[in-house]
């Protein structure tokens, strides 16, 4: 007998105590998908962005979104913010793929089906040719979070990563610590963080400028297929006349292509494309960091081929949004803007 009721209550106590664990979990709710509200303040705290990001996408806080990969992520929002006349979250993940980007765009036009303007950095992995893309950076994306799946949300919620992400919300306010990713996503990278060195970064950029870019199967510029630019198409699609959309060609090295080859050919018909979409919708501009000068082609000013260090991002994001108001400079240049209202060329 004292066995059993020793048993009994170790059950109790484990049963009470992780259904009083799991209630403060639900009350916590470490990445914002339970549809309701919480008493206990938070902020999104997980170390990941696939994680992280989703939250600050649905967030009532911003009207604006910058959708892109590690090459967009020191675009600040806050010069694009008074340019624009919209407040942006910066969610470009690193090492996403356009697939990957194109599902948490899709999580922000679901909380913000009118948003007020919407930039896409676009590069190399927007316009790789053919229809087999790869879809993951880092593998696949945790499909009820992107899904806003509440069932899918309380069945992931028991376990060690929903305890230590609801953990470091909780010491982020109490503390006032740094967020993991800042209040609007925009942070710089880790590589930012160390000390440049310039013998890595001339190898690393003659490491990229010898990546392959595989001819096409057909020759012929007009026959290749960019489904990437079909995912954001069907997305644009989508947003009403009055959201301001930017398409921004992120900044490369300027041998990134070299010029007169297949892959500065693809990048071309890539341009084009775009140049077409922003034809086709009023309130659309096409603007190009890419082109070769004085930002470009100074290797002191990069990381690696793709990748620019942190002052002169800083200075592009300044440059990006004086263009924006319509004054271009020498580092930024705009191919096409659609003002609101104009018409459009038939799709």
């Amino acid at each position: 007998m004292a066995w059993r009721k020793f048993f009994i209550q170790l059950l109790g106590v484990f049963g009470g105590g992780s259904a009083l664990l799991f209630l403060v979990l639900v009350l916590a709710d470490p990445w914002g998908t339970l549809p309701f509200p919480s008493p206990i303040p938070r902020t999104p705290a997980d170390h990941s962005q696939r994680w992280a990001y989703p939250e600050l996408a649905r967030s009532p806080k911003f009207d604006a979104a910058i959708i892109g990969n590690s090459t967009s992520r020191l675009f600040n929002p806050a010069d694009l913010d008074p340019a624009v006349g919209a407040t942006f979250a910066n969610l470009a993940m690193v090492h996403s793929f356009a697939y990957e980007q194109m599902q948490l765009l899709d999580v922000f036009l679901r909380a913000h089906p009118k948003p007020r303007a919407l930039m896409v950095g676009l590069d190399r992995l927007w316009c790789e040719r053919g229809d087999d893309l790869e879809h993951f950076g880092y593998g696949p994306l945790p499909d009820w979070l992107y899904r806003d799946d509440a069932l899918g949300a309380l069945a992931n919620l028991f376990n060690m990563h929903a305890i230590e992400t609801a953990w470091r919300s909780a010491a982020s306010i109490l503390s006032g610590s740094a967020r993991p990713f800042g209040a609007n996503g925009y942070q710089l990278l880790d590589v930012d963080f160390h000390k440049f060195d310039p013998v890595l970064a001339k190898a690393l950029i003659a490491e990229n400028l010898a990546e392959p870019w595989l001819p096409p199967a057909n020759p012929d510029p007009a026959t290749w297929h960019y489904v990437a630019l079909d995912w954001l198409r069907a997305r644009v699609d989508t947003l009403p006349p009055s959201t301001r959309l930017l398409l921004v060609f992120v900044p490369r090295h300027h041998l990134y292509p070299p010029p007169n080859t297949v892959g500065a050919a693809m990048m071309q018909g890539c341009k084009d494309r775009i140049v077409a979409l922003a034809k086709s919708r009023p309130n659309t501009a096409v603007y190009d960091l890419s082109l070769p000068g004085p930002m470009t082609s100074d290797e002191s000013r990069w990381w690696d081929a793709v990748h620019m260090r942190p002052e002169p991002m800083a200075q592009l994001s300044r440059d990006l949004a004086t263009a924006i108001t319509g004054h271009d400079g020498a580092t930024v240049h705009t191919l096409i803007a659609t003002p609101p209202g104009a018409s459009v060329s038939s799709r």
